[in-house]
C-alpha cells in the first residue's frame, strides 16, 4: 500500500526526492535534523501531498 501513493507523483519529482534523501542520509544531514526520531519507540505522523492543476 505504501508505494501506491508514489503513482500520483511525477517520475522526475520522485527521482529528485530519492536523490536528495540518499544524499542527506550519506552526509548525515538527515540525522542532524531528524535523528532524534530514531530513538522514539513509535512515531505517528502523516504524509500530505498537495497537487495543483491548471
Amino acid at each position: 500500500m505504501g508505494a501506491a501513493f508514489w503513482s500520483f507523483v511525477d517520475d522526475g519529482v520522485r527521482e529528485r526526492f530519492d536523490e536528495t534523501l540518499r544524499r542527506d542520509l550519506e552526509s548525515g544531514a538527515w540525522d542532524a535534523r531528524f535523528g532524534h526520531l530514531r530513538t522514539r519507540p513509535a512515531y505517528e505522523g502523516s504524509l500530505v501531498i498537495v497537487r495543483a492543476t491548471p
